[in-house]
């Protein structure tokens, strides 16, 4: 822990308190501008807490709320002036809560632990295999391949933790919080998960693996697949904090994929993405799996230009997390007329997605601002690439994931 709480006193001290960063913050304007729940007021916040806990001292006061509502979306670093990253912050005194430095809502505590629980025991959060594994169902895979189809259960979660969102929404912390105590304490009940996905959404997001599975299978990469093996990549585990359990739970995916032959893992979304790609390796010293985003791997041959236009919302790990990624839009842009919603680029607008599951209202309120600037663009289509970012979006926009998009253009 001494090197957290070292990095977290050395980046909250560069902090000059000009608020640049309240001004891009979407987490600020939908917590009634209350300043804590802003990057500027997590900055403060964080270098009051180095300080103290550099001392010896465990922090009384529950501030964990302000840093689990952060959405990790980089979108302060750009405006920062002293080039800091407050979502950093986020991340390093997420760790020291869980490490029990500082106190912690217990509303917030049992759903993390629900989330880390069911994961390690089950693979995945929901604790479903094989609903996740029935979008491939009469798909040919190569079992010789040492190249992986992996999903990661992204897109077919979707449906289910949108059901959960919109629960909380509806019923308020008493449901969160009786759910969490309930899996907590009998943790075979997460099953009952597989009741609450509804059958349009569950089918929309498995027609898109298989759109993206017909783009690679044409454009001739020979894959192969886990199916019911295929377990989560662990996104939850490392955001929330978990630093311990995060590495033994990469390790095990690690184990797993070798165990199978794998000498590459092609990805279908940016969170799996810059997770396998940047915090395995971190913690995974035999991680030497080459990972690859399957836009990579396409035959651009195979697409033809469309008429009409399209807005383009790009993902937060797209525009800032992946560094220097614009192998999306070159693609989009070769097939049809892109417009950009006014925050794009470095500058895109988060979906609230990251605070769908532990503060939802929040969510929300992101969600429908963002969507209003899509709408505001008025082309025929309105595209994005992220599972969490179109399960967000699509509550209030009709949006189409980029493989679907380019699965209409091919020449196939």
């Amino acid at each position: 822990m001494m090197e957290e709480i070292k990095r977290l006193t050395e980046v909250a001290d560069k902090c000059i308190n000009c608020g640049f960063c309240e001004s891009v913050c979407p987490t600020y304007a939908p917590a009634e501008f209350i300043s804590s729940f802003s990057a500027r007021g997590r900055m403060l916040i964080g270098k009051e807490l180095s300080k103290e806990i550099a001392v010896g001292k465990r922090i009384s006061k529950d501030v964990s709320d302000y840093y689990y509502s952060c959405l990790g979306c980089n979108a302060c670093l750009q405006v920062c002036p002293a080039k800091i990253n407050a979502g950093e912050v986020s991340d390093l005194v997420r760790k020291l809560v869980v490490e029990g430095k500082t106190s912690e809502s217990k509303q917030r505590k049992m759903i993390a632990e629900m989330i880390v629980h069911t994961t390690m025991k089950y693979n995945n959060p929901l604790g479903l295999k094989k609903e996740l594994a029935l979008w491939a169902r009469g798909l040919s895979f190569f079992d010789d391949s040492p190249i992986l189809f992996y999903t990661g259960g992204m897109y077919q979660m979707m449906p289910y933790s949108q059901t959960l969102s919109d629960l909380q929404i509806r019923f308020g912390s008493f449901f969160s919080s009786a759910m969490a105590r309930l899996f907590n304490r009998f943790l075979f009940a997460i099953k009952v998960s597989k009741l609450l996905g509804k059958k349009s959404e569950v089918d929309k997001y498995n027609s898109t693996l298989k759109d993206i599975y017909t783009l690679l299978s044409n454009s001739g990469v020979k894959l192969s697949y886990l199916w019911e093996d295929e377990p989560y990549p662990g996104t939850f585990i490392n955001d929330l904090g978990y630093t311990q359990e995060f590495k033994s739970y990469a390790s095990r995916v690690t184990e797993l994929f070798k165990s199978k032959g794998i000498r590459e893992i092609v990805v279908v979304d940016p969170h799996t993405y810059q997770l396998m790609k940047y915090e395995y390796p971190k913690v995974v010293p035999e991680f030497d799996l080459k990972v690859t985003y399957y836009l990579d791997k396409l035959d651009r041959g195979i697409l033809k230009r469309r008429a009409g236009s399209v807005t383009y919302h790009e993902p937060c790990l797209i525009a800032r997390g992946i560094e220097n990624y614009e192998i999306p839009f070159e693609i989009l842009n070769s097939v049809a007329k892109v417009k950009l919603p006014r925050r794009n680029g470095k500058n895109t607008s988060c979906c609230g997605g990251p605070d769908g599951l532990l503060f939802p209202s929040i969510a929300k309120k992101i969600s429908e601002e963002r969507s209003r600037e899509l709408k505001r663009e008025k082309s025929d289509r309105i595209v994005s690439l992220c599972p969490i970012c179109i399960s967000h979006l699509g509550v209030n926009v009709e949006i189409t994931d980029l493989s679907t998009f380019l699965i209409e253009a091919t020449n196939h």
